[in-house]
């Protein structure tokens, strides 16, 4: 049975994915996706969303414990210190961040790393 923090990471993978294919979901159109994800006006290229994609899917299969490290880190930095991030305190992301992204890295770093202990 698969647990909760690793069924996250492989639905992320599965939502660069589907970035890769120039889907814009869960928003209208790719600008907002672009604003909202990564507070720029373009979305990365086909092969940065498969890499990441790729990145997050091995990493839940083969390294949770380093992958609940890398989230936590990202939640940690995104609320204690947002300006170290590329889109930093810009618009919509700020808002997405300091709300969703920090604080679900950090979420989905503590069900890795319970998941980790517990087998």
């Amino acid at each position: 049975m698969i647990d909760a923090g690793r069924a996250t990471v492989f639905g992320l993978s599965a939502m660069h994915a589907l970035w890769a294919t120039g889907s814009p979901f869960p928003f209208a159109d790719q600008q907002q996706l672009a604003n909202a994800v990564q507070g720029t006006d373009t979305v990365p290229n086909t092969a940065w969303c498969l890499a990441v994609s790729a990145g997050l899917a091995l990493g839940a299969a083969r390294a949770p414990r380093i992958t609940a490290a890398a989230f936590a880190a990202r939640g940690v930095i995104g609320l204690a210190r947002p300006q170290l991030l590329p889109a930093g305190d810009k618009p919509p992301f700020a808002t997405f961040n300091a709300r969703l992204y920090s604080p679900g890295c950090l979420l989905i770093a503590a069900a890795l790393a319970r998941a980790t202990r517990a087998s």
